[in-house]
């Protein structure tokens, strides 16, 4: 059966089955109607289910460049480069994803995710400001979702 659907739903189903290697849309909305009634347990209870999608755009606008500017490219100001490491440290803290699963949305070794969480997380200890930003957009994010915080 065909159904006609959104852009934005066609976006979401397509980054979804290739972030998670699935064959088509069908397999990506069983996988989420089978999450969403517990059949497939989440790593931990107190990580939230967000699409990388989201964290990326938000982190993505706070610094006013483009998706594609944090997730692709060898060349990139140094602005870019901190939205970059900034998003995939934000992407961790509130899905807790593995370096892997953010490495494949990203299409980077788990060993590059790894390194770009570590400098975040050392740069926050020595820069509240960093810190503020970070904790500002976790929040921002988490809210977009469940608007009452719950």
């Amino acid at each position: 059966m065909q159904i006609e659907i959104s852009d934005t739903l066609y976006e979401w189903l397509e980054s979804s089955r290739k972030m998670f290697e699935f064959s088509n849309h069908e397999e990506v909305l069983l996988f989420y109607v089978h999450r969403y009634m517990g059949l497939v347990k989440m790593r931990d209870s107190k990580k939230m289910d967000i699409p990388f999608e989201i964290i990326f755009n938000t982190v993505a606008n706070h610094y006013e460049i483009t998706l594609s500017e944090i997730t692709v490219g060898k060349k990139m100001s140094k602005k870019q480069a901190e939205a970059r490491y900034v998003s995939r440290y934000v992407a961790k803290q509130i899905t807790g994803c593995t370096n892997s699963d953010l490495g494949r949305f990203v299409k980077l070794d788990q060993s590059t995710i790894s390194h770009s969480i570590a400098v975040i997380e050392q740069r926050i200890k020595e820069d509240s400001s960093l810190q503020r930003l970070v904790a500002s957009l976790i929040k921002q994010i988490t809210e977009q979702v469940t608007p009452n915080g719950n």
